[in-house]
């Protein structure tokens, strides 16, 4: 069996209805912009090891996918999705397993994210992957969006 990604986005709001099981999709994101004090910024970073911070902004990953034929039993995916900063440096990301059912050919996974890891300003990717329960990865898909860093000096006053 094989499959591959229909789409991957992120989005303000996801809603999945429970009768046909069709994604609604509110304001598709490309770019993230946060006002904040960048020195402050960089401190806390530093502070951290180096390491990014999540900065507080709620949005949801959309995510896809349809296999080349039912499922003719239940059946265990991972689901792994993971942010890269502009520099390819992994941020982490949500990693789930479900429990498919039979007789289905196609699966639509969201996640609801309470904050952004931030390293930096620039170009980001979302990497997402439909794993087998073995690990093999099945379909894979990327979405880059952006990060805006305006600086807010009066938060230093």
């Amino acid at each position: 069996m094989t499959a591959k990604n229909q789409y991957l986005l992120i989005a303000r709001e996801v809603s999945t209805d429970a009768n046909d099981k069709m994604n609604s999709i509110i304001k598709i994101i490309e770019k993230f912009g946060f006002t904040i004090d960048l020195e402050k910024f960089q401190l806390e970073r530093q502070a951290a090891g180096g390491k990014h911070l999540a900065l507080p902004i709620k949005y949801t990953i959309a995510t896809s996918w349809i296999f080349s034929e039912k499922l003719k039993k239940e059946t265990f995916f991972n689901f792994r999705i993971k942010i890269m900063d502009p520099e390819g440096e992994s941020l982490g990301g949500p990693d789930q397993e479900n429990l498919l059912p039979a007789d289905v050919n196609r699966i639509n996974m969201n996640f609801t994210m309470d904050g952004l890891p931030v390293t930096k300003a620039g170009v980001y990717t979302l990497r997402a992957e439909l794993l087998s329960k073995g690990g093999e990865v099945l379909a894979k898909e990327t979405y880059p969006f952006e990060v805006e860093l305006t600086d807010d000096s009066r938060a230093r006053q």
